[in-house]
């Protein structure tokens, strides 16, 4: 007979099981999204909910499926809106926050460094 871990591999998980990360957790998780986010806001959704929903179990499939929809009709990206929305479920204010700083920062940061060797 197999096992609840094998009938739900690559599935999300449920309510109950779900984690609560750290803030430090947040933002080192949602920089390395927008480090490695290439293609727009919509493409890097993809990640994020393989990174929140399967591998960090953070939300629910269908949380996620509703932050998507939510940050989609947004105006702005939409990666950046989920994050926004994603990390108030986590962590309250502070975790509206972070996750936005971590996600757009790093990003701005190189755009200064490139803009700045290119001008010289």
């Amino acid at each position: 007979m197999p096992t609840a871990e094998l009938t739900n591999r690559g599935r999300a998980p449920p309510r109950e099981s779900l984690s609560r990360p750290s803030l430090l957790t947040i933002l080192r998780t949602t920089a390395w999204l927008g480090l490695l986010g290439f293609g727009g806001g919509v493409s890097v959704l993809g990640m994020i909910g393989h990174l929140t929903v399967l591998r960090r179990r953070w939300l629910t499939e269908r949380e996620f499926t509703n932050t998507a929809t939510i940050a989609q009709m947004l105006p702005g990206g939409a990666a950046a809106n989920a994050l926004a929305h994603i990390g108030p479920r986590l962590r309250g204010l502070p975790g509206a926050i972070v996750p936005c700083k971590g996600f757009i920062v790093p990003d701005a940061l190189m755009m200064v460094a490139l803009a700045r060797g290119g001008a010289t």
